[in-house]
């Protein structure tokens, strides 16, 4: 399977069984994993290598050993898995020279409960992270390794923290715990240097809470926070194309308070926003776009984000398409985009002759690269929408030519251009 290019799960798949892909060095871009699938086997997708984002849907319950090991091109992991078990190994690195992993962001998503043992092991170009607050348990070994983290925020929910959770986190100097109670920790916890040179910053009130409980009384510092008063975005409202991406700007006053914030959108299948508030177009409408203060008092900002449509096609009359009836015929369409998109939309009005044959589209795949959505929508007696979407990657590649084929089923014969 080392020449697969494409892979689209489908919706009624549970289990990707082990080794499914693995080898599969063509696949490049994006991959998602559905929200149907519960299970995920070790080896799964070893050695994919052009692989550069992996989205794991909610229902996820498990993931073997090395599902995605040796895929040195991935950099981002999008984790919405809601109550993984604890992985069995590191399915993203194991401390091999070898693997190199080039993971530097992961986005754990807000429903999350409990982020699972060896969870982010080893990978040690993650520099910061966001762990919502929907998650009460981080598991033994989580983010053991990670060299590059240098602070971490620890939500107010937080009753576990496993043993050598973030051990040999070397940069790691500047601990948030929004939890107000301190629960105890294991003894390694922490790495020597995080508990000697760092600063732990707890709740106002909860300084002796935290200086009297194992062992979070390893932390020569400890600090009583700042509460935020207020968090402002750089918009209150804008419009973006389509497949366009814009960042939003967040500024937290006081300058001394946690400047960490949870972004969110009320309908991510209008705008995706991203853990550095990257705002993404995926289909036309409106979206808030939100930003939580990670201190615990939940102060937030809101953006009202109008996607409009990018690209539009009318098709009134089948001048350029000859055919039988009953025959299914392709009609290209055509258009020039300087740089990559993520998405495009248009408006079909087929003539009485014809209607959507199956399936209703084709894509041109040298142009229209990873895993992408196809959507129809009907309009009118005869109009129809359609979306074509990559939510992970600009994968419409800056090229001119077809990049869609409709393919429409005529219904009598048409054997002169214009008929």
């Amino acid at each position: 399977m080392g020449n697969m290019t494409y892979l689209s799960i489908g919706k009624s798949v549970t289990t990707i069984g082990d080794n499914a892909f693995s080898g599969c060095s063509g696949l490049t871009g994006s991959l998602t994993i559905p929200n149907s699938v519960t299970n995920i086997g070790k080896y799964a997708f070893y050695n994919c290598s052009g692989l550069k984002t992996v989205t794991i849907g909610k229902s996820v319950a498990f993931i073997g050993s090395y599902a995605f090991y040796d895929c040195p091109s991935l950099e981002t992991v999008n984790f919405n898995a809601v109550n993984c078990s604890d992985f069995n190994g590191t399915p993203f690195n194991n401390f091999s020279s070898t693997n190199n992993s080039n993971i530097s962001t992961i986005n754990i998503g807000n429903s999350v409960n409990k982020i699972p043992a060896y969870f982010a092991c080893g990978l040690s170009k993650l520099t910061s992270i966001v762990i919502p607050n929907s998650v009460t348990n981080i598991g033994d070994y989580a983010f053991e390794g990670c060299t590059g983290l240098e602070t971490i925020t620890i939500p107010v929910n937080v009753s576990t923290l496993g043993i050598n959770a973030f051990k040999d986190c070397t940069s790691l100097l500047t601990v948030t715990s929004l939890r107000p109670d301190a629960v105890s920790i294991p003894y390694s916890c922490f790495n020597e240097y995080t508990y000697s040179d760092g600063t732990l910053i707890v709740p106002v009130g909860s300084y002796y809470s935290y200086r009297q409980t194992d062992y979070w009384n390893r932390f020569y510092k400890i600090h009583e926070s700042v509460s935020v008063d207020t968090v402002v975005l750089n918009y209150d409202s804008l419009s973006i194309y389509l497949g366009e991406s814009v960042n939003l700007a967040v500024v937290i006053q006081p300058t001394n308070a946690n400047q960490q914030v949870v972004w969110t959108s009320n309908d991510s299948s209008i705008a995706s926003v991203d853990s550095d508030g990257t705002v993404t177009g995926l289909n036309t409408g409106n979206a808030t776009i939100t930003a939580t203060s990670c201190d615990g008092t939940d102060t937030k900002a809101e953006c009202i984000v109008t996607v409009l449509p990018r690209f539009k096609f009318h098709l009134d009359t089948l001048t350029h398409v000859r055919g039988e009836a009953a025959e299914l015929v392709e009609v290209p369409l055509s258009f020039f985009n300087r740089d990559a998109i993520s998405a495009i939309q248009f408006d079909v009005s087929l003539p009485s002759c014809a209607s959507f044959g199956y399936p209703e589209v084709r894509l041109n795949y040298e142009r229209v690269t990873g895993s992408h959505t196809v959507s129809i929508n009907k309009l009118s007696s005869n109009s129809y929408r359609v979306l074509i979407a990559s939510p992970q990657a600009k994968n419409m590649v800056g090229n001119d030519g077809p990049i869609v084929y409709l393919n429409l089923l005529l219904s009598k014969s048409v054997t002169t251009a214009g008929n």
